[in-house]
């Protein structure tokens, strides 16, 4: 490979070095065509192209040129401006499917409730996507007291606790039935609802 296949590209003071047959992957981009030296934005100084645009954003569209894939943060917001750069680039695709809100965060619905029927308690916990749910399953346990042989024992000085068992009643739905039968008078067996260690 000869350096002339090498290129740093300086793009708002933050450097990026790649390959000229990287850029030639989207041969209708700007990126592409400024290779031959045509194009006034991309002016050459020092030996670098120098594009007075956001190196911070130009790093998510120098990676979607070598993956042809999107990769962003968990944290990334500024998917306006992401999509402005793609445009400037003439990397339509790119800008397409950021404008059809590629990648944004959807809003999902998350309700808990609690309900007594017949002296059994109920924890409900609905989520409208069924990963989320699939995975707060796996870290929510709910435990409920469990009656003592002997209550005049001066060893036992709480009720020990046995786990409730979940049930999934649609692909949306937990349900977890916290009141047993050996509840006593108004008091609900279900005492406390952790969740798993694996939370962190």
């Amino acid at each position: 490979m000869s350096t002339q296949d090498i290129l740093t590209i300086n793009v708002g003071g933050q450097k990026f070095t790649t390959r000229t047959a990287t850029l030639k992957k989207h041969l209708d981009s700007r990126l592409a065509r400024m290779l031959d030296g045509s194009d006034s934005e991309f002016p050459v100084s020092g030996g670098q192209v120098f594009v007075d645009r956001d190196g911070t954003l130009f790093k998510y569209i120098l990676d979607y040129i070598r993956t042809d894939q999107v990769s962003l943060p968990p944290n990334f917001s500024d998917f306006d401006g992401l999509k402005r750069e793609a445009e400037f680039y003439e990397m339509h695709a790119l800008a397409e499917f950021l404008g059809r809100g590629g990648c944004r965060p959807t809003s999902e619905i998350l309700e808990l409730r609690f309900s007594v029927q017949e002296m059994h308690g109920f924890f409900r916990l609905f989520c409208s996507r069924s990963s989320t749910l699939e995975t707060l399953a796996t870290r929510i346990s709910v435990y409920a007291e469990q009656p003592a042989i002997n209550w005049n024992c001066p060893h036992q000085h709480q009720k020990p606790m046995i786990p409730v068992p979940l049930q999934r009643p649609s692909h949306h739905d937990v349900v977890f039935q916290c009141g047993t039968d050996y509840s006593a008078g108004d008091e609900v067996a279900a005492s406390r609802a952790q969740r798993g260690t694996a939370d962190g």
